[in-house]
């Protein structure tokens, strides 16, 4: 009687083990689809948002489109460790994907922008205009830098960044050049005299090394000597 009651009680314990398990498997089953569910929304938008960022002409566009895109794959990641094969490719490699494509698109991205304003200060003419158009493109190299993270890029935009204070340089440089030949072709000899010290109270006070423009430092010299005769 004691061998039947400690089968039975075997029995209903494995039926019950049976079942608990049945229950959590189908359980399991179920957040897996639901977890598939979200996965598969989470790789909706980013794939939005890529496409967004190739239409865009709006650096801050851009930014927030790649922080919804980082934000979607650090959902995928939490899924990742329970269910590793919730994506293929698996989250941290869709991760590293878009680290290298951002890095890529703000740099041409932003590269781009400046061809333009550069192109669109050459066709003007008004030296405060120009100027002012080129100091943006100077401030959207500062937004992209603080968005980089490889060295390379940085040293890109730096360089660039460099070419274009000199350009600024030398609209700032011809503006008073030109002001000192109209005074010398009317023959206001102080006017001339004063305009060229300007210059050169220009040149050796930016933030030029002055042997980097030693030739037009000399060349505005030797026109101040010359007119103070």
């Amino acid at each position: 009687m004691l061998e039947f009651i400690i089968i039975l009680v075997i029995i209903v314990v494995l039926i019950i083990v049976g079942i608990w398990k049945k229950m959590e498997m189908e359980e399991k089953q179920k957040n897996k689809k639901l977890v598939l569910m979200q996965a598969k929304r989470c790789l909706q938008i980013i794939d939005d948002s890529k496409d967004i960022i190739n239409k865009t002409k709006n650096f801050d566009t851009v930014l927030s489109r790649f922080n919804v895109i980082f934000k979607n794959i650090d959902r995928l990641k939490s899924f990742e460790e329970e269910y590793p094969d919730v994506t293929k490719p698996i989250p941290s490699e869709i991760e590293k994907f878009f680290l290298k494509e951002k890095e890529k698109f703000i740099k041409e991205f932003v590269l781009g922008e400046i061809e333009e304003s550069m192109k669109k200060a050459e066709s003007l003419t008004g030296t405060k205009t120009k100027i002012n158009i080129v100091n943006k493109a100077i401030m959207k190299i500062i937004e992209a830098r603080k968005e980089l993270k490889e060295e390379e890029n940085k040293k890109e935009l730096d360089k660039k960044e460099k070419e274009i204070k000199t350009h600024i340089q030398n609209i700032q440089l011809d503006e008073f050049l030109e002001k000192a030949k109209k005074a010398e072709f009317m023959s206001q000899k102080s006017k001339t005299l004063n305009a060229y010290k300007e210059a050169l109270y220009f040149l050796q006070t930016d933030e030029i090394n002055d042997s980097l423009q030693k030739e037009k430092i000399d060349e505005i010299k030797a026109k101040i000597l010359e007119l103070s005769d």
